[in-house]
């Protein structure tokens, strides 16, 4: 049976690449972003199985109103992955209050309030797979990245806290680090000089990202909950 997925963050190149990987497998696809154009042209490519949903999940109200356009669907979520994310290279000292409050807000507060507002209709039919995007960065100190850092690995922390929560109700939920990933967010240069930190020698295609992400989602896995899947080419291996 076709399974429903939600994926937020869905126009990104993770996000884009996780709803082909999904609906190749044939599940059913609900794609949050946030921009109009991007979405339309994300279904013209991938078809039916593909229903998108225009929101900001930046703010609370955001959430509340794509959960509501969700209706009765967001009672039937299978499987929800916490995708959306944003990311600045900035020095802490140099940091602003926008900056700080965006990290937050997307990377952490978006995945807790959306997951909060699923979670009843996963804890009524006793099942249910919310896999959140994290990061490398979560995992172990990057320069540049102080507040997207703390917010991935409160992140982790959320995970491992939902996991240990509601493993009772046949609710289980694991987290995905990725280190460097080509997915265009980071300038040629400076993925360059990270790149040469990872032994592999290079960053992850999205769809090498999206097909890991499917397989933790399928029931080859599913004694896995409150785990952080480390997916960066070996450089959290790296002192």
């Amino acid at each position: 049976m076709a399974r429903q997925v939600l994926i937020t963050g869905v126009t990104g190149g993770i996000g884009g690449a996780l709803a082909e990987s999904f609906i190749a497998n044939g599940d059913m696809v609900i794609g949050i972003g946030r921009r109009r154009d991007k979405l339309t042209a994300l279904r013209d490519r991938l078809g039916e199985s593909l229903d998108s949903l225009q929101a900001d999940l930046e703010t609370v109200e955001g959430i509340d109103a794509a959960v509501d356009a969700l209706g009765d669907r967001a009672n039937a979520i299978d499987v929800l992955i916490n995708n959306a994310g944003s990311m600045k290279f900035t020095p802490t000292h140099a940091l602003n209050a926008h900056d700080v409050h965006s990290q937050l807000a997307i990377n952490l507060l978006a995945p807790i309030w959306l997951t909060r507002k699923l979670l009843p209709g996963m804890i009524d039919r006793k099942s249910g797979l919310i896999v959140n995007m994290a990061s490398a960065a979560g995992e172990r100190p990057s320069p540049k990245l102080a507040a997207y850092g703390a917010a991935k690995a409160g992140l982790i922390h959320f995970t491992r806290t939902l996991a240990a929560e509601y493993a009772d109700a046949g609710i289980r939920c694991v987290a995905i680090a990725p280190g460097p990933v080509q997915t265009g967010l980071v300038d040629k240069f400076t993925m360059a000089m990270i790149v040469r930190s990872v032994p592999l020698k290079r960053a992850a295609l999205p769809a090498e990202i999206a097909d890991f992400v499917r397989y933790i989602a399928s029931n080859a896995v599913n004694l896995a909950t409150g785990s952080v899947f480390t997916v960066d080419g070996g450089l959290s291996i790296r002192s």
